[in-house]
């Protein structure tokens, strides 16, 4: 998911809830983050995924001219990640997924 803040990218942040999508989804954001200028590198490996569940969140260029709410993206990003987890599970619970 990408927050906008007018029409700049501010933050992109990826969930991931189990090791079919981690590792592949952790690469994915760390080989768009080459489109970013101006920030330095990643503080994670891209090829070294976080146990799952987790959120890796990017900051995108337009971070830098609202940094003053970064903790409200924090706060966003959180429970954005839970309730789409919880959904996602949730209605692979029903289908009978797992």
């Amino acid at each position: 998911m990408t927050v906008w803040v007018g029409g700049e990218a501010v933050i992109t942040f990826g969930v991931a809830g189990d090791c079919m999508v981690g590792p592949r989804l952790w690469r994915r954001m760390h080989d768009e983050r080459l489109l970013a200028l101006g920030f330095g590198p990643a503080v994670t490996n891209c090829e070294n995924s976080a146990p799952v569940p987790w959120i890796l969140e990017r900051r995108e260029p337009g971070f830098l001219r609202h940094m003053l709410r970064e903790h409200r993206f924090v706060d966003f990003e959180g429970c954005a990640a839970w309730a789409w987890l919880a959904r996602r599970y949730e209605l692979a619970k029903i289908k009978g997924f797992r």
